[in-house]
């Protein structure tokens, strides 16, 4: 096979002047600062260098949180993701740009396309957008071989929007040149109290699938029944503390509770979350342990022993 050209530059995340080393984990703003903060310095002192801040419906502006996060940590601070049908372009560049102001370079701009039902003109939105803010070297959320060919030629790096290596190895054949990629999803040390969270988050990873993995991966007959569930109902149940076990539309996620976490989650036991990770470092350069992750002291307790690890696969890939 042909060996592909690599981006130099501030067109590849490697070269920028910062390193985000193996693992980041992902904050989301439903969190008092308070807390916000506290969760972020544990986070830091396990070793992780960069936080992903998430745009989700019911959660503060991730550029307010991204705010509290810089000014009281060292950490790097990706967005993860911005989305161009949800705030025009303009305004992501005056936030952006006011925070790397105030707190330096240590940010990392991240672009997708969001929940837009009409995904024909959320694609061109996306597109508009990562070419307005080429100067500032977005990554781009992908989970299509559409949007991981445009990724790879106009952007500094891709966000995979999965934790299965084999969906990513098989996007990654897609890519043009090579650039820095990170596989994003669902993590979670298990058994854990948050473990319906991890469920829903996996459920929301695969409503959000593209047509071309569903079909790839055999994925129709789990999508259709799942993609009937009222997941913002469902959240809301969580975010009250009550169990969605109580809700009977929730069935199809109990039902193919085994298919979700393998295929759509980094967890278990922490020997299994440290060899899924060690296996998508062998496609990715980077990997984040997104939702319910940093909700769970038991996991963020042993982020030392994941960054540990990571690195020794790192350093056994460069002999």
């Amino acid at each position: 096979m042909e060996e592909k050209e690599e981006l130099g530059g501030f067109r590849n995340l490697k070269s920028r002047n910062f390193s985000i080393g193996e693992v980041g984990v992902n904050l989301n703003g439903d969190l008092d600062d308070r807390e916000l903060v506290q969760r972020a310095r544990i986070i830091q002192k396990k070793g992780i260098r960069v936080i992903w801040v998430g745009e989700f419906e019911g959660f503060r502006d991730p550029f307010e949180v991204a705010e509290i996060l810089a000014s009281e940590t060292k950490l790097v601070i990706g967005f993860g993701i911005l989305s161009p049908s949800r705030r025009e372009c303009k305004f992501i560049r005056e936030s952006y740009c006011e925070l790397i102001e105030k707190y330096g370079d240590r940010f990392i701009l991240g672009l997708g396309a969001g929940n837009l039902k009409d995904r024909d003109l959320a694609y061109k939105l996306l597109v508009k957008c990562v070419k307005e803010l080429e100067d500032l070297y977005p990554l781009v959320g992908c989970s299509s071989p559409k949007v991981v060919r445009f990724s790879s030629l106009n952007s500094a790096g891709i966000l995979y929007n999965s934790v299965d290596p084999t969906i990513i190895e098989w996007l990654k054949k897609f890519e043009l040149r090579k650039i820095f990629s990170a596989a994003y999803g669902p993590a979670l040390i298990l058994p854990s109290q948050y473990d319906e969270d991890l469920l829903l988050a996996a459920s929301i990873i695969l409503q959000g699938s593209s047509k071309f993995i569903i079909s790839k991966f055999n994925l129709s007959k789990i999508y259709n029944d799942l993609r009937k569930l009222d997941l913002p109902k469902l959240i809301e149940l969580r975010r009250r503390g009550d169990s969605i076990k109580c809700y009977n539309e929730s069935y199809p996620i109990f039902k193919y509770k085994k298919q979700l976490l393998e295929k759509f989650t980094i967890s278990g036991e922490i020997r299994d979350v440290i060899n899924k990770i060690l296996e998508l470092l062998k496609f990715c350069d980077h990997v984040v342990l997104s939702d319910p992750f940093f909700r769970d002291i038991n996991s963020i307790s042993i982020l030392d022993e994941i960054v540990v690890n990571a690195r020794s696969c790192k350093n056994y890939k460069s002999l």
